[in-house]
């Protein structure tokens, strides 16, 4: 229950306490590239989250962030690009 409180607070806060939280406290996952645009991946207590950084300037101001409901949803998401970049 605690865990969805916090999720719930975090997704609610501006973007750029998001950034703070995810950069000072979460665990990059890695990156990836979709449309020439490079999106990072952090996890941050028990979920994840995607960030696109303005002009793809890393750790600069964020122009998207995306939370995750949780690991599993970050799974899927994750599958469903893969499988959406490898269509024959």
């Amino acid at each position: 229950m605690i865990e969805l409180i916090k999720r719930w607070v975090f997704k609610w806060l501006p973007d750029e306490k998001k950034l703070q939280c995810l950069l000072n406290e979460g665990t990059l996952l890695g990156m990836r590239n979709k449309n020439g645009r490079t999106a990072y991946l952090y996890m941050f207590h028990n979920w994840c989250a995607e960030v696109v950084f303005r002009e793809d300037v890393p750790y600069s101001q964020a122009e998207k962030i995306f939370v995750f409901p949780g690991v599993k949803q970050f799974n899927q998401y994750l599958e469903s690009e893969l499988k959406g970049n490898f269509k024959p």
